[in-house]
């Protein structure tokens, strides 16, 4: 009999293993039987259904789904929670837990084995902030899927519901509806949860279409596609960069008063200096996350004091004469010089197309060698987690 939704018996199993929540992972356990008989109602589980579910936690929602259900595999990526689901799930011959990323588990395959290919249903109370890539991956990789029953942020939820012309309708919306029906079944309140989230939750039902709405030559045009993504988080780094580049030459040229002999290609060369530092700043930050950000604040500092910006480059020490010109900083700066002090021959262009070799090596890292540096950085982070060190 399943036990585990009501608050004693949960707080009893998290005491006796001094399980300790943890925050990565985003783990917010359902303490509440009514919520619990309401997602196994609206997800339709009968004795011929087999169950995928993601983030079963201690077993709470998987002692339902064994109880209704054929068959169930439960995927749990924290190895903490393993021992426990063999404690609260030993009375069930019904279940498998798998303990894995659910976005690196081959879950087609898993539909052949465990259900003859046929269509699965999913059942799911997941991480807030990794919902929208497990709801899309699911339905992209085209798994065999009936219905899709999930706890999520209740924003996220009417996202997924609203129709064209409200203001909550975008790339969510129109994504999620081109693969499913979406209906929000409960709003559920933070007190049904251990721990308690800072947010509303709801329980949505999408239930795939037996054919799409609208026929499209890729489906990715159903979303938003990684270029979009790409430049569309740049948008506002860019806007700001050119707002401080347009201050800064405003500022030189009639506060400070500096001689400029070309005010317009000053102009230009401080704008496209802004552009190509941001360009790269964020390409390595969204590529390699920490490393990234570290990687860069060791390049700048490297770069203000040993790029002939200060000083030049042939009174500095032997180090920085060898790896100035492999930084985008000096060809910036002479670049600026031409402007000021006058050009000679075609110097100017010559800076301004060094610089731009920057500005599209990091283009081709954002655009079309991120993803796999994405996947290492994550990998990075968790193992990095794992020792303690973040």
């Amino acid at each position: 009999m399943a036990t585990l939704g009501i608050p004693q018996n949960t707080i009893a199993v998290l005491q006796k293993y001094h399980f300790n929540f943890q925050k990565k992972f985003g783990q917010n356990f359902l303490i509440d039987t009514h919520v619990l008989e309401r997602i196994i109602e609206a997800a339709g589980i009968t004795k011929d259904d087999f169950v995928l579910e993601i983030g079963p936690g201690i077993g709470t929602m998987t002692q339902y789904l064994c109880e209704n259900a054929r068959e169930v595999t439960a995927v749990e990526i924290d190895q903490n929670l393993i021992p426990i689901l063999a404690d609260t799930l030993s009375a069930y011959d019904n279940v498998t837990v798998i303990n894995e990323d659910i976005l690196k588990l081959d879950i087609v395959k898993l539909a052949k084995e465990k259900n003859a290919g046929k269509p699965i249903k999913v059942v799911a109370n997941l991480p807030y902030y990794i919902t929208t890539p497990i709801i899309m991956g699911l339905f992209e990789s085209h798994v065999p899927i009936d219905s899709i029953t999930i706890m999520v942020q209740k924003e996220v939820a009417d996202r997924m519901q609203v129709g064209p012309g409200t203001k909550d309708y975008g790339a969510l919306s129109l994504a999620v509806q081109y693969y499913a029906k979406p209906e929000i079944i409960a709003n559920v309140p933070p007190n049904c949860f251990m721990p308690r989230p800072n947010v509303g939750s709801a329980v949505i039902r999408l239930t795939r279409h037996e054919t799409v709405p609208v026929q499209v030559e890729d489906e990715k045009f159903a979303g938003t596609r990684s270029y979009q993504r790409y430049f569309g988080r740049f948008l506002l780094f860019f806007v700001l960069g050119q707002l401080q580049a347009a201050i800064v030459v405003l500022g030189d040229l009639y506060l400070l008063k500096v001689q400029c002999l070309e005010p317009v290609l000053f102009y230009i060369v401080a704008a496209f200096t802004s552009f190509t530092f941001n360009l790269l700043i964020y390409t390595l930050t969204v590529s390699f996350g920490d490393v990234g950000k570290a990687f860069v604040v060791v390049v700048m500092v490297i770069q203000i004091a040993g790029s002939s910006g200060t000083y030049p480059i042939e009174i500095l020490p032997q180090f920085n004469q060898n790896i100035y010109k492999y930084f985008p900083f000096p060809y910036a700066i002479n670049a600026m010089r031409e402007t000021i002090g006058g050009m000679y021959e075609n110097d100017y262009w010559m800076y301004m197309s060094q610089l731009a070799v920057f500005a599209i090596a990091a283009l081709i890292i954002g655009l079309f060698v991120r993803k796999p540096f994405m996947k290492m950085n994550h990998f990075v982070e968790e193992r990095m987690e794992d020792t303690k060190m973040m």
